[in-house]
């Protein structure tokens, strides 16, 4: 097991817990293979600990907006493949109608009303950065403020609940 540390926090963990990140000229990208050949330091997935390498590394900016992109394409992706296996449910009486332990995720201009429709119990929430056009594009629908993916594991939570700048997961 080889241990590192996140230079944000102090936090000792294994390498593949930690985002990886490499200065170059004085630019500051993250290395997700962990391939590069080159010195580098860790930070935590957790979104104080980026927010505090922001304040320590001038020239990460666009570092940053790559995490963004890449997360982005993953959640992306695994909307996709949710409407592939049909394992997917969309809108707030679609997301309502499956009781069993479903992810819910929640456009960034959803209704109060429409939040407080769905059901809590046996749901994991996450506000994404899309407003409902662009999660309806998506799904290829007009407009979708909530969408249920049934099947992730509780590690996939986990994953999701490390994507700083893409969403936030609520309580």
């Amino acid at each position: 097991m080889t241990t590192r540390m996140c230079i944000s926090c102090r936090y000792k963990t294994e390498k593949k817990n930690l985002l990886r990140a490499v200065e170059d000229q004085n630019n500051v990208f993250f290395d997700f293979k962990q391939k590069i050949q080159q010195r580098a330091f860790y930070v935590c997935y957790d979104k104080r600990c980026i927010l505090a390498l922001k304040k320590r590394k001038k020239n990460i900016e666009n570092s940053l907006k790559q995490l963004e992109n890449y997360y982005d394409q993953i959640i992306k992706k695994i909307i996709n493949i949710s409407l592939a296996t049909r394992k997917i449910f969309i809108g707030v009486d679609a997301v309502n109608s499956y009781t069993k332990k479903l992810v819910v995720f929640l456009s960034n201009d959803i209704s109060l009303r429409s939040k407080n429709k769905i059901k809590q119990e046996n749901k994991v929430f996450y506000n994404l950065n899309y407003n409902k056009f662009q999660l309806g594009d998506i799904v290829r629908k007009r407009e979708v403020v909530a969408l249920g993916v049934k099947g992730l594991s509780l590690d996939f939570n986990e994953v999701l609940s490390h994507y700083p700048n893409l969403f936030s997961q609520e309580n």
